[in-house]
């Protein structure tokens, strides 16, 4: 079997081919873990193995559908997405339909795997939402489903898996594509903000169906992007660079913004390393635990300002510590020049007044590469670059003799690495 993209039409084009090489991350290709640049949505046709290509008319109604999703967020931010490829791309899949429907629910990790392999890029450097319609003439098998693969906004691409049912059976294809697009760009449901999921709101992050179009016809009603949604995308600069969140635009008059923001989790995928750290106090303290990498972060009272750590608090918290040092324990190596560390609990308590980072050297030691002292709750130790994959970061706490960790956050050079899901504070 081949395993190749194709342009759904008469002519087909090797892998290779697809828009133009194996990644848009420019120089930072390099390094697996660098986030893209920029990210933009990728429409496929996935075939699964043994059933004859599909109607070239499918593939032209599934980027039709893409369009009119983009030009609906256009209407609605005055700036949208871009289209990675001009026509839809076809990929023969690794597996038979009926094997994918014994995937059941982790269909879409395993879908996804072969895009991230075929493409030659990592989650981490994933530049695209791999926008995937899985061929089955058969029924509306996958459910439609979407998300950021790396969790959050603003960290990297993003997924969306439908099945071809929905668009040549069902009428509502466009408002479920306009919804889990938002989910591939970092949205949440709405209930995450304390709003009915299957009520009227009119968010399209919501179950309405007052929102729902009837083929290429728009909803009545149609959905739109509410304050938290608008909020939301406008922390995901590798989508929307051009989106600006204003409160005094973006928020109706007598409108009560969540103080909260929220986003997706991180997904699976098949062979692809999950997007967590594992950490654990040196040997001979306290047990460890998984956390995950990002500082997650929760917004101020809008419009309160955002710009020092101070203004935010994060919603991430590591158990008070009376032995304050942890071993860091990355996917695979990764080089690294300096980390921004965020301590304290509600802005007073248990702060890290001086930091150093060390990594594994001769005899099982380990060895210093640079210390800082705080001057704040937060500092940032400097480097020499040196690549690994353990670290341990010794953290000395104040008058309680203990740290809270708010977050850590990884920089290569000036490249924030294994971005915080939600922070909001700067590097």
């Amino acid at each position: 079997m081949q395993n190749l993209f194709r342009y759904c039409s008469i002519c087909c084009l090797l892998l290779s081919h697809l828009v133009g090489g194996t990644s848009a991350a420019g120089p930072d290709e390099r390094k697996p873990y660098f986030p893209p640049q920029k990210v933009s949505v990728l429409p496929i046709l996935h075939v699964p193995k043994g059933l004859p290509a599909p109607d070239p008319a499918l593939a032209r109604m599934i980027y039709r559908h893409v369009q009119w999703s983009q030009r609906r967020y256009q209407e609605l931010l005055g700036t949208t997405f871009k289209i990675a490829v001009p026509a839809t791309k076809m990929y023969r899949g690794r597996y038979t339909l009926a094997e994918y429907r014994a995937f059941d629910n982790k269909v879409g990790p395993h879908i996804h795997a072969q895009h991230l392999h075929h493409l030659n890029v990592t989650r981490f450097n994933c530049p695209y939402v791999l926008f995937t319609v899985l061929y089955n003439p058969e029924n509306g098998f996958p459910s439609g489903r979407g998300g950021s693969v790396n969790g959050g906004f603003n960290t990297g691409g993003g997924t969306v898996l439908m099945s071809s049912h929905d668009f040549t059976e069902r009428p509502n294809a466009q408002s479920t594509i306009q919804h889990e697009l938002g989910h591939a760009f970092g949205l949440p449901h709405v209930d995450a903000y304390g709003y009915p999921l299957k009520g009227d709101s009119p968010s399209i992050m919501t179950y309405n169906p007052k929102h729902h179009t009837n083929r290429f016809r728009p909803s009545s009603q149609p959905g739109i992007l509410i304050a938290e949604d608008i909020r939301g995308l406008a922390l995901n600069d590798r989508v929307f660079p051009d989106l600006d969140f204003d409160p005094e635009k973006h928020i109706p008059q007598g409108y009560e913004i969540s103080p909260t923001i929220k986003s997706n989790s991180a997904g699976s995928y098949l062979g692809v390393p999950d997007y967590k750290l594992k950490s654990r106090p040196m040997p001979g303290k306290r047990r460890g635990r998984i956390f995950r990498m990002q500082c997650v972060c929760e917004s101020p009272p809008v419009p309160a300002p955002q710009s020092a750590s101070t203004d935010a608090s994060c919603g991430f918290q590591m158990p008070s510590m009376a032995s304050p040092a942890l071993t860091l324990k990355f996917p695979f190596p990764v080089e690294l020049s300096s980390m921004r560390i965020y301590s304290g609990h509600s802005g007073a308590y248990h702060p890290v007044t001086s930091a150093s980072v060390m990594v594994p050297g001769d005899g099982g030691n380990y060895r210093e590469l640079g210390s800082s002292d705080f001057q704040s709750l937060d500092g940032q130790v400097m480097f020499d670059t040196t690549e690994s994959r353990s670290w341990r970061l010794a953290l000395t706490p104040g008058k309680s003799r203990k740290v809270v960790l708010r977050g850590i956050r990884f920089y290569s050079g000036d490249i924030d690495i294994f971005r915080p899901a939600i922070c909001l504070v700067k590097p």
